[in-house]
Parts: C-alpha cells; structure tokens; sequence
C-alpha cells in the first residue's frame, strides 16, 4: 500500500471520527436546550397556572356588595394570567366584619383568596376591639369607588322642591343602621354642618327596609350608593315625585372635591351645597371628621385586597389584572345592564395610599369620633 493511499484512508477515519463527535455534541447541547427550555417555562409559569381562587364577600347573596363583586369576579378571571378557576364564596355577619377578621387572620396567605368587601374602616378609626386586625397589614389589591347620594321626602315640612330648601326643613328623621357605621356618620355629620334639625333612627336591617320606612313616611331621610340609588330610588321614588335627592358625598381626586362618576349633574356635592348655604368653605372639628370618614368611604367603599404576607407575584398578577378591567368594554357593558353604572377602581398603590394616609388619625380626631358616636347612641 502507498503512502497516498495510506494518508486518505487516514483522513477518512478522522472525519469519520470528527463527524461523530459533532454529532454527539449536537445531541448533548440540543438536550441541554431543550431541559433549559423546559426549566425556563417552568420558572415563567404564571402563578395562578392551574389553581383555584375564592372571592370571598363580606355581606349575603342578594345585596348590593353580592352583586357587584360576583360581576367583577366573572370578568376578573379572564384577566388573571393562568386563567385559574374563580369561586366566589359569602361570609356574611356583624356587618362585614366575619369575613374581614377571617381574611387577616384565618385565611392561608397562599394567594388563593381575595376580597370584595364593602370596608370597615370605622372600626380602626373608633379602635373597635370587634375588629381584631389592621387593615392596612393586608395586601391592598385595589377598590371600588361608591358614592353615596342623600334624598328627602318632598312633603317634608315646610316642603322640599330643592337641595337648598333642606336648610329650612323642619325637624324630621332620618333612617340609619348602626351608629358606628360610615352610612351613619356621614348622615349625622352633613346635617349637623349645615345646621338642619333632625333625628336618626338607626336599627334598620338594610337599604330595603329602611327604603320602604322613607315610602311609607316613617322617615323622610335616607341616603344610598349610586347602584341602588339609579336602579331603585329613581323609578319607585325620584321619578313618581316622592323624594328628591338633595346632595352627594365628595370624592376627592388630585386634591379636589368632585361628583361620583355615573351621578347626574343635578345633584350637588355636599361640599358644593355647603358652600352655597354658608357663604364659605367647611371647616372645624366636625368638618375634619366628616372629611376623614367620607375620602375613605367615597373612595374605597369596596377593598379588594389578600390576606397578609401574601405572594408578591399574586399581588401584582391581580392588580394588572384589575388594571385591565377597568379598560374591558364587555364588563362595562354587562355592569350598565346589572348595576346601572361602571364601578370606578382606584389601583394598587393608589389604593394602599388612601388607606394609610386617612386611617392615621391624631389621638384628638378618635377622642371626637367615639364621642360623637356615643352621643348618637345615648340617643
């Protein structure tokens, strides 16, 4: 054998050999690819990949709190990365307050239970010991503004055609239900600013109830957020001329007073209104307790939020999601056709702000709040 031959037959062992261990290296890095994929799929699964996630209600099914948290829950879902399987379950009694202390101290925070609650910050405010958490230790999601909107009985003496003719109402009552509840306080207070004579007679069970005492003029006062207002009062009571509504609670946005969204022009403030009647801004002891339970009230009536110390990643994978829906046209139109209105929520920090910045009161402020509370019940 010659020497070329043998050097040729040398070559092709080597680029046989050469080709092998390409091939065998293609194979191990294509393995490694494909396990490193496969780790990083895993690592970017969404957190609620698969799981399950209980809206919990603070108040019965049927009310008001119900409804708008079981439409927020439908179309919430579909915003959730992950896709996760949306319960909604009630925990109601001692107005809100079981599914609250449950939420901060019972519930697993594993991410896996939200709330839609009507608040209960009066309690914290009035250091009531049957509120046995700190709202602000929960993860704050977002919530739900809710505007409240007063009305009277038209043939209430001396007669009301106007929300400046209340200023010269005789003494009349108005329907409430417990003394420590923000429904309450604002009733009292806003009447109280602008001097009118009157009287709560608190202990209803519910809007209905006490609804029904203001048609069979029991009462002549009451005072109820937008949903119920727009579906219920306007036709049974507004539009037959029964009552006329007389102002709305404030909601303070970038620093001014302003009406509830969905609420017709109509109906003034009651910041406006007291402006008009008095001839110059509300100010004092009680104006400052009207302000602070009112901006938390107006603002933040419902709070969405997850026990404490829960995931990082459920929190904000649920404060985009509530991002999103406030942009979902659907949901919009289906809360139009079921509530008469489009919640309007107040986002993640923007949120959790309002809640620490109106529940850090001064010692004084509290000493008048359980003060002017007490009042109210020795009555």
């Amino acid at each position: 054998m010659n020497a070329s031959v043998t050097k040729r037959s040398g070559q092709r062992c080597f680029k046989n050999e050469r080709e092998e261990r390409m091939k065998s290296r293609g194979l191990v890095l294509a393995c490694a690819f494909a396990v490193t994929t496969a780790v990083g799929a895993n690592a970017q699964e969404p957190f609620y990949e698969g799981k399950r996630l209980d809206v919990l209600i603070n108040y019965s099914a049927g009310g008001s709190t119900d409804i708008e948290g079981r439409l927020v829950a439908k179309h919430l879902a579909k915003h959730i990365p992950g896709h996760p399987e949306v319960i909604v379950r009630n925990m109601p009694g001692a107005g809100g307050l079981v599914a609250t202390n449950h939420l901060g101290e019972a519930a697993a925070p594993d991410g896996l239970t939200v709330s839609y609650f009507t608040a209960v910050y009066e309690y914290q405010l009035l250091e009531d010991p049957a509120l046995t958490i700190d709202l602000r230790d929960l993860e704050v999601i977002g919530g739900v503004e809710g505007v409240p909107i007063n009305y009277i009985r038209k043939d209430a003496a001396p007669g009301i055609e106007n929300p400046e003719d209340v200023v010269n109402a005789e003494p009349f009552l108005a329907a409430g239900l417990r003394p420590t509840i923000s429904k309450d306080l604002l009733i009292r207070m806003s009447l109280d600013l602008l001097d009118v004579p009157h009287r709560v007679i608190t202990g209803f069970k519910g809007n209905a109830p006490a609804r029904q005492a203001v048609q069979q003029n029991e009462v002549q006062f009451y005072s109820e957020t937008i949903p119920a207002y727009m579906s219920v009062v306007v036709p049974t009571m507004v539009e037959p001329g029964i009552v006329v509504p007389l102002y709305q609670h404030e909601v303070w946005r970038d620093g001014k007073p302003m009406g509830g969204e969905g609420v017709p022009d109509s109906i003034p403030t009651f910041y406006d209104l007291y402006k008009q009647m008095k001839g110059k801004e509300p100010s004092g002891q009680l104006w400052e307790a009207y302000d602070t339970i009112n901006r938390l009230s107006t603002r933040m009536l419902r709070l969405i939020a997850l026990p404490p110390g829960s995931p990082p990643e459920a929190v904000d994978d649920l404060r985009q999601a509530l991002a999103d829906l406030a942009k979902d046209e659907e949901f919009q139109r289906d809360a139009m056709k079921s509530l008469n209105f489009v919640p309007v929520f107040v986002l993640g920090e923007e949120a959790e702000a309002v809640m620490e910045e109106q529940l850090n009161i001064s010692d004084e402020m509290r000493q008048f709040l359980e003060n002017y509370v007490a009042e109210a019940s020795a009555n």
